[in-house]
């Protein structure tokens, strides 16, 4: 069994937690905001049954991207943040990344005709290149751990956003081309990882000039990326469990609402997002166990009250954002969008929650809570989605997360972390909250007087 990366082994590198959040925060706040625009001129353009195709396309790539990338980002970024990675160490995790997305993609061409269900069939030659995206998208994000693993939050956060910024461009060209296929979208995303590739390789070129590949550094790549691998396996498979089942299930117009559904639910996690990222840097860092619990007390803490109140504004904004951005085409996917702010906002505290517990070896509160919610999603949501179709599926990815924020608050509370502050919105987290904007402003006000 591998063991746990050990929480004290070097000293804590300076780290401006302040910094990190708003420079994460900006990142996540443009990508989202690329991701709202480019979800909705492909709805617009595509329809609800173009829209389900694409996604239809896209979801083994994702699926296998999720499993396969075997936590390679977050062994690099740990290695940094510690101080133990070389630039053998990136050149022999860059190498690695590719190979494994080289066979990943060789394996699903094989099994797509599998994976697609009959009435999508004549997706499946789009569907085999697409998974090319593999072996990029590994790459792309080993690269961006290295960033993260050193606390340059604010580089990550530019370098995060290009794949985005390029399929945005692609769209471009799809409109006035004229042209607006679920295949061509697929071309776009494939073009726009590999410019973004492209470009974080150049800018990593003097650690490629300097690195050579060495066993001894792949060896310590594979040992700190599966001892946060294996315990994340449940979390994986629950991160897209419900696209496997919808994708499965339902025909293509229903793919496409729920798609619409989700791209809504998962925007607000643009707030939460920079609390995962930064979050996992600022527990590790710690040499003191105890600081490593005040400081995932604190990420806690802003992730829950940040994340309910985006969700309480995703849920008055939603019917006005699908009738007038997406379409009345699309207002049957309201009330399934409800239900999915409402899974994602328990999302975003878990996987905080997950992290940091990870970092204080405690992985098996992961394992528990994201294990019970998928069984929740394959089991329960497979039979809701067969008898009540994708508001069925969404009720039962809002229970599992539920049920996983329950069993977190429990591990959580056995590590003496102070759980309940942080889950359950109190009235004096948003008085904390409102003092810690409140003076972050009059010291900026001060300054630039």
């Amino acid at each position: 069994m591998i063991a746990a990366p050990p929480i004290s082994t070097s000293p804590a590198r300076d780290f401006s937690l302040k910094h990190a959040l708003a420079s994460a925060f900006a990142g996540s706040v443009t990508n989202k905001t690329i991701g709202v625009f480019t979800g909705i001129i492909s709805a617009r353009l595509l329809g609800p049954i173009g829209r389900g195709e694409l996604a239809s396309i896209v979801s083994l790539e994702l699926v296998i991207a999720s499993f396969g990338e075997f936590e390679l980002p977050r062994g690099t970024a740990y290695g940094y943040s510690r101080g133990r990675a070389t630039s053998d160490w990136l050149v022999s995790s860059v190498i690695l990344a590719l190979a494994i997305g080289g066979i990943e993609a060789l394996v699903g061409m094989l099994v797509a005709s599998t994976y697609l269900p009959p009435d999508k069939s004549h997706l499946l030659h789009t569907t085999r290149w697409f998974l090319l995206t593999l072996p990029l998208t590994h790459t792309f994000f080993v690269l961006c751990g290295v960033d993260q693993g050193r606390g340059r939050f604010g580089r990550l956060s530019i370098y995060s956003t290009l794949p985005a910024f390029f399929y945005a461009f692609g769209i471009g060209i799809i409109w006035l081309w004229g042209r607006p296929t679920p295949n061509n979208f697929a071309l776009a995303t494939l073009g726009g990882t590999a410019l973004a590739l492209l470009s974080k390789l150049y800018s990593e070129r003097s650690a490629f000039a300097s690195g050579r590949p060495s066993l001894d550094a792949l060896r310590q790549v594979i040992s700190t990326a599966l001892s946060f691998y294996l315990p994340a396996v449940a979390s994986i498979a629950l991160s897209r469990a419900d696209l496997f089942v919808i994708v499965r299930q339902a025909p293509s117009q229903a793919v496409g609402l729920y798609m619409v559904a989700q791209a809504i639910a998962v925007g607000q996690m643009a707030g939460v997002a920079p609390f995962v990222s930064v979050g996992f840097t600022a527990v590790a860092r710690h040499i003191d166990r105890n600081d490593a619990v005040r400081a995932l007390e604190k990420q806690l803490l802003f992730a829950q009250t940040g994340g309910f109140l985006l969700a309480l504004l995703s849920l008055a904004l939603t019917p006005w954002c699908i009738r007038l951005a997406f379409g009345p085409r699309f207002i049957p996917a309201v009330h399934t969008t409800y239900l999915l702010i409402l899974a994602s906002m328990l999302a975003g505290i878990n996987q905080v929650a997950d992290q940091g517990l990870r970092v204080l070896h405690c992985s098996r509160a992961g394992l528990a809570a994201n294990s019970a919610a998928l069984c929740i999603v394959l089991v329960g949501g497979a039979t809701a989605c067969r008898t009540y179709g994708m508001i069925g599926l969404a009720a039962s990815v809002a229970l599992g997360q539920l049920l996983a924020a329950a069993i977190f608050a429990i591990y959580g509370s056995r590590q003496q972390v102070r759980m309940r502050s942080a889950i359950i919105l109190v009235p004096s987290n948003i008085v904390f909250v409102a003092g810690t904007l409140r003076r972050a402003w009059l010291k900026w006000r001060g300054r630039h007087r």
